[in-house]
C-alpha cells in the first residue's frame, strides 16, 4: 500500500485576531492528532480530487506530500492540479508552496541555489516536470508560488512517517 509520508497539504489563513488551518491526512487517527492541535483535518488520499472543495478559501497552501509508489509522479501531478484549482476558486493571489526535493539538483560540486542546473538523480527525475508544471499552472491561475526543495537536515532527525506537525510542535 502506498503511503504519503507527511500530511498531504495545509491551508492557512491568518489575521491579527485569528487563524484558521486545515490539512488533509490519510486516516482518522492522524485527523484526531491534528484536531488536538487546533487544525481541522480532512481525511483523503493524495491522488483523489474529492478534497478540493475543502481546500478552497485559504491565503496559503503548502503541498508537503509524497506517495512512495510506482504512481508517485502521476499522484503528485493530480495533487498539484487539485491544489491549483482550489487556489483559483479562492480568488485573489493565494500563495502556494510546493515542496520538491534536493535530488532534482543531482550531484553538485559545492553549494547550489535556485539557479543551479538540474541534473536529477534517476529516482527523482519525475520531479522536474512536476516542478515546471506547478510553476506554469500557478502563473496561469494568478497565485503566488514558492518552490521548496526539501533537505532532511533542516528539520533535524525524525522517525519515518512522522507528521510535520509533530516536528514543528
Amino acid at each position: 500500500m502506498a503511503r504519503s509520508v507527511m500530511p498531504l497539504w495545509f491551508g492557512i489563513t491568518a489575521s491579527k485576531s485569528s487563524a484558521k488551518a486545515r490539512s488533509s491526512v490519510r486516516d482518522q487517527s492522524r485527523a484526531r492528532k491534528l484536531k488536538k492541535r487546533g487544525v481541522e483535518a480532512v481525511v483523503g488520499q493524495l491522488g483523489d480530487t474529492g478534497w478540493r472543495d475543502a481546500a478552497v478559501g485559504f491565503q496559503a497552501y503548502i503541498h508537503t506530500a509524497y506517495e512512495a509508489s510506482p504512481r508517485a509522479a502521476e499522484v503528485d501531478r493530480i495533487a498539484i492540479d487539485t491544489l491549483c484549482s482550489a487556489a483559483k476558486m479562492t480568488g485573489g493571489s493565494p500563495r502556494l508552496i510546493y515542496t520538491s526535493g534536493v535530488w532534482v539538483l543531482g550531484s553538485t560540486r559545492g553549494p547550489a541555489d535556485e539557479t543551479a542546473r538540474l541534473t536529477p538523480a534517476a529516482h527523482s527525475a519525475w520531479r522536474v516536470p512536476n516542478e515546471q508544471h506547478v510553476l506554469a499552472a500557478v502563473l496561469i491561475g494568478g497565485a503566488d508560488v514558492e518552490l521548496a526543495r526539501q533537505v532532511a537536515e533542516v528539520v533535524g532527525p525524525a522517525r519515518a512517517g512522522q507528521d510535520v506537525v509533530e516536528l514543528a510542535g
